[in-house]
Formats: structure tokens, C-alpha cells, sequence
């Protein structure tokens, strides 16, 4: 049996990349050789622009964690991609204390990665979307009661 090397644990984005003239970049207002994050409407606005104009869009995974573990499994590694999709955040104070605590916790208690990632991930997930670093008692009822701890 194989023994995962690498265990990469982060955001499940989505890179889409447009092969795009001069033109277009400053008829649209974008910044030419760096990365933009954008919100919905503005994203729905550019891939309609793309389409009108029969640009090929090409989506891909992203994000540095999960890229980490392609280029890797690329080599010959054994991995393993846990990431948590659609955490809008409304306040990132405290989000990375929130992961790190869930996930130590799942391991000293003998659980293994992947249950661990799936705790750190739901937990960090709701830290950010909510005002402040901490949860009442209900929210962490809300999360034990999930994954049954």
C-alpha cells in the first residue's frame, strides 16, 4: 500500500487564464503582469467580455498550497489536496490561530490528517465569516455535532 509523502492542506481556488491583446487589458481597465482578484459582478462582466470577443478561457486549480501538491505529485510523489471551497471571508483576524488550534487538537487526539484538515478547514471557514476571532459555544457545538466529535 502507498504512504502519502505530502499532504497539502489550503484554499480550493480556481485560476482562469485568457490569452488577451494590449488593448483589451486597458479597454477593460487591467493592470498588464500581475495577478487581479476580482468580485462576481466584475468576473461575470469579464467573461462576457472574453466570450463576446471568442477568447479561450482556461481554468485550472490554484492556489500556492494546492499547486505545491500538483507540482509534486508531477515528480512522483504520493499526495494528498484538502481545501475548503466558497469561505467568503468578513473578518480573517484570527483565522490562522482558529486552523492551527483545530488541527492539533485533531492529531493529539489521534485522528488522523485528513479528518484533521477536514476539522481545521470547517472551523477556519467559519472564523472568517464572521466578525472577530473567537466562536460562542454554539458554534463549536454546530462543529463537533458535524463531524461528531
Amino acid at each position: 500500500m502507498k504512504k502519502d509523502q505530502i499532504y497539502g492542506i489550503g484554499a480550493a481556488l480556481v485560476d482562469t487564464e485568457v490569452v488577451v491583446s494590449d488593448a483589451f487589458l486597458q479597454k477593460k481597465g487591467i493592470e498588464k503582469g500581475v495577478m487581479t482578484l476580482v468580485d462576481e459582478s466584475r468576473q461575470a462582466e469579464l467573461i462576457q467580455a472574453f466570450t463576446a470577443d471568442k477568447h479561450h478561457l482556461m481554468k485550472k486549480s490554484g492556489g500556492s498550497a494546492c499547486n505545491t501538491v500538483i507540482a509534486a505529485a508531477n515528480f512522483g510523489a504520493n499526495t494528498v489536496f484538502s481545501g475548503k471551497v466558497a469561505a467568503d471571508a468578513v473578518d480573517t483576524n484570527g483565522a490562522g490561530d482558529m486552523f492551527a488550534g483545530a488541527f492539533l487538537y485533531a492529531v493529539t487526539a489521534g485522528r488522523d490528517l485528513k479528518w484533521a484538515a477536514e476539522l481545521a478547514n470547517e472551523s477556519d471557514a467559519r472564523v472568517v465569516g464572521q466578525f472577530g476571532p473567537r466562536f460562542d459555544a454554539i458554534e463549536f457545538d454546530s462543529i463537533r455535532q458535524k463531524l461528531g466529535i
